[in-house]
């Protein structure tokens, strides 16, 4: 046999070994690691190519896809998965998440009670954003307790930090707020919900240079950021600083004009202002009309009739 031909065959023998080459899910997951995002997306591709009727790579690649905000395309390929294996639990974390985004909470409290009943001890985000919806639903102990079993299955899950960070802030508890998320934005510095936290957290502790520089940073994230604006008032608020308080807050409801809780901070502040008593009726009357309840709000516009 000629040489030319045996180097012919040695070649293309290479070549269909190295096309045949299954991917794995651990070689994209370690890409992601890595922060290669993109690489370990065209690896999901090329499972999916190989392995079209398993779940992990339909998933792997709407995780990926979700990272990158592209949730339209996040969401068929979690639902693909979930045609393909109706008992792949990370399908249903993931088309929760999309739902809960976009606030579509009902259903996406539906996949995560899905997700934690196939596979209860494997899947710490689903804990994690269940527990903010029980969070929102004034559901604090079985909130506490997802945020705590995602914590303990993933000791490093930011967004589990975050949540349980938020509950506590709640109940007054300000310095254990502060180390949740502080842990929180150390895991992920550019989750800005967290640094909005911090901020909150160290304003009520009275550090006020570390509660400005959290600010700063979600700020520096997003500058049109309404709760970093509102975080930044209720900073001057501690500091008797009505006039900035002001101005922090009608940042917020520029940047949010229908959340109700905003106009109501603004109106209380303004009361503080003797030369802004009207605007502070006016954006008192603004909250209860959004459908703002609280004792304060109608405490404060009993003094406006």
């Amino acid at each position: 046999m000629k040489l030319s031909t045996i180097l012919l065959i040695l070649l293309c023998g290479l070549y269909f070994t190295s096309v045949a080459q299954p991917v794995t899910k651990k070689a994209a997951i370690a890409l992601i690691k890595q922060g290669k995002v993109k690489e370990a997306g065209e690896l999901f591709e090329k499972a999916i190519e190989q392995k079209p009727d398993s779940a992990w790579p339909y998933v792997g690649r709407g995780n990926v896809r979700l990272s990158l905000k592209d949730t339209n395309k996040a969401l068929a390929d979690f639902e693909k998965a979930i045609d393909v294996d109706k008992n792949y639990a990370s399908a249903y974390t993931g088309r929760g998440q999309i739902e809960f985004c976009r606030k579509n909470n009902d259903a996406a409290l539906t996949d995560f009670n899905k997700a934690i009943e196939l596979k209860a001890d494997e899947d710490p985000e689903a804990y994690a954003y269940r527990g903010m919806i029980k969070d929102m639903q004034k559901d604090t102990a079985s909130a506490l307790v997802d945020f705590n079993k995602a914590i303990e299955l993933r000791p490093n899950l930011a967004a589990a930090f975050c949540g349980r960070g938020a509950l506590k802030y709640e109940k007054k508890d300000y310095r254990g707020a502060l180390k949740d998320f502080t842990k929180a934005s150390t895991v992920n510095p550019e989750m800005i919900d967290a640094l909005v936290g911090k901020g909150k957290s160290m304003a009520k502790t009275k550090n006020f240079d570390g509660a400005g520089d959290s600010f700063n940073a979600a700020l520096d994230l997003n500058g049109n950021y309404a709760p970093a604006y509102q975080g930044e008032g209720i900073m001057k608020m501690e500091q008797k600083d009505y006039k900035g308080a002001v101005s922090c807050f009608g940042k917020a409801v520029k940047a949010a004009p229908g959340n109700a809780e905003y106009y109501f901070n603004k109106g209380m502040a303004e009361l503080n202002v003797k030369s802004d008593a009207k605007d502070a009726c006016n954006d008192l009357n603004k909250a209860k009309d959004l459908g703002y309840s609280d004792s304060d709000l109608d405490s404060a516009l009993s003094s406006c009739n």
